[in-house]
């Protein structure tokens, strides 16, 4: 997976899976069990969709969200949020299982902002919603050029891609 392609599928696990909604709802002080159950469901929802997604499924893997969306941890959560008494913030992510599900989703924040921070120096090549649009790099003087082989590709092969361009200039 290149670097652009991480960075992408990543961005779209954060939304798929409500990372940003979830993390910002549980930052609050008091927390609405009602809405927290709705956006924990969604994000059971997104990561259900982005499994199936050969790209997604090997970033998901990688950061072990398999294991915190198995039924029986993902059960308890649902369990736990549903019978809370107490609207507090510290009340909910007391629950360990909750806690490390908001790690998580925090992890996949940070691991997007310092991909995204690290690995992309033009910022002009994304569009409002975060994701790689190709039609505004080009539009930005960006040649885009994607070679797909899940093999191996002799470097001549690339040399003679390269110098094909190069003649085009």
């Amino acid at each position: 997976m290149q670097k652009l392609d991480l960075r992408n599928n990543l961005n779209q696990l954060v939304d798929d899976l409500k990372s940003k909604e979830i993390v910002e709802f549980l930052d609050k002080q008091e927390v609405n069990k009602n809405e927290l159950l709705r956006l924990i469901v969604e994000s059971k929802s997104g990561y259900d969709k982005s499994i199936t997604n050969k790209e997604k499924s090997k970033v998901i893997f990688e950061f072990n969200a398999d294991k915190m969306y198995e039924t029986k941890l993902f059960s308890s959560i649902l369990s736990h949020i549903s019978n809370a008494t107490n609207k507090n913030r510290t009340a909910f992510l007391n629950f360990i299982q909750l806690n490390d599900f908001y790690s998580f989703q925090k992890t996949l924040i940070y691991t997007f902002e310092l991909i995204d921070k690290l690995l992309i120096k033009n910022r002009e090549i994304f569009d409002e919603s975060n994701s790689f649009n190709p039609d505004i790099a080009e539009k930005n003087g960006n040649l885009i050029l994607q070679i797909v082989e899940d093999d191996y590709i002799d470097l001549s092969v690339l040399d003679t891609v390269i110098h094909s361009i190069k003649k085009c200039k």
